[in-house]
């Protein structure tokens, strides 16, 4: 039993390859029921041959309680296969998935533009708004000094278009050689494109979902040096993405995962990896920062 990104529970996985996911009340049923939305309308209109989604097989609305059921996808994650594969293989790999998604998200633009200060400062006010009803002061505190210290207000406006929320690579599946399998999508899904190119980053330079891991320190190097090679790549979209942003973004995901933080352990590991955060935003913002 593992708990999926919209809110629900992924109670089990069949041996039929059917994965079957329920919410916990109304809240987590609504925003699991909008995440199936948004999956349908990505299907509709990302048609790009190397993207496939989890077919949604049947979904039901019981009292407060919502339930989906979708065929699995088979392959490893692309964060397995980064931990995994030769390093030239995975920047390659990188390189096919986001110049496929970035092509198919530029050709659906649903509104002029994001004022991105406010944006940033709303999903703030959210996050330390839940950090101060659960009494983690501390780590509200943090927030709020690395948001004010490293997301200066710009006035930049981007634009709004079709997005998926949380494309970190445990979310990406290989499906075959050249096809990836796009999981766990978000309710929120209007924004800006920085926030995902930005979570695609984040396993890379952070090492977050593999914290556990008794060799952490070797894999997190061999995933971050993955990433500044990534980092070198984007750098070349520059006429597309904004790498400011992208970095702004980046800082964004990192305080957005501290209302999750729920054992002594993983506070102290987040507390810990913010003077990294420091370093990365001008890693990602200046063109110029030698990577390696």
């Amino acid at each position: 039993m593992t708990n999926g990104g919209s809110g629900a529970t992924i109670l089990s996985d069949f041996s039929n390859g059917v994965i079957r996911k329920v919410s916990k009340d109304r809240i987590t049923s609504d925003r699991l029921h909008n995440s199936i939305q948004h999956q349908s309308v990505f299907e509709t209109t990302f048609s790009q041959h190397q993207f496939t989604t989890a077919q949604v097989l049947s979904y039901l609305r019981e009292g407060q309680r919502f339930r989906v059921d979708m065929v699995r996808l088979n392959g490893p994650t692309f964060l397995e296969y980064a931990l995994t594969s030769p390093a030239s293989d995975v920047v390659r790999a990188s390189e096919r998935f986001l110049s496929g998604w970035m092509s198919q998200v530029f050709n659906f633009e649903v509104m002029p533009g994001i004022e991105v200060d406010l944006l940033f400062a709303v999903k703030l006010k959210e996050i330390v708004h839940r950090l101060n009803t659960s009494n983690n002061f501390e780590i509200a505190i943090a927030c709020e000094e690395l948001f004010f210290e490293l997301l200066p207000i710009s006035h930049e406006v981007n634009k709004a278009r079709f997005v998926h929320g949380d494309l970190t690579i445990s979310n990406l599946v290989l499906v075959e050689a050249n096809r990836f399998g796009i999981l766990d999508f978000t309710p929120q899904n209007i924004c800006i494109i920085e926030i995902d190119i930005a979570k695609f980053l984040q396993e890379f330079l952070l090492g977050w979902a593999i914290r556990h891991s008794s060799n952490y320190l070797l894999l997190a190097l061999r995933l971050r040096l993955i990433g500044y090679k990534i980092v070198e790549l984007l750098r070349s979209y520059g006429s597309y993405i904004n790498m400011d942003v992208v970095a702004k973004s980046f800082v964004l995901n990192f305080l957005r995962i501290a209302p999750y933080l729920h054992t002594n352990s993983d506070r102290d590991s987040w507390l810990e990896l913010c003077p990294s955060i420091r370093v990365l935003y001008r890693v990602i913002s200046n063109p110029d920062h030698k990577l390696i």
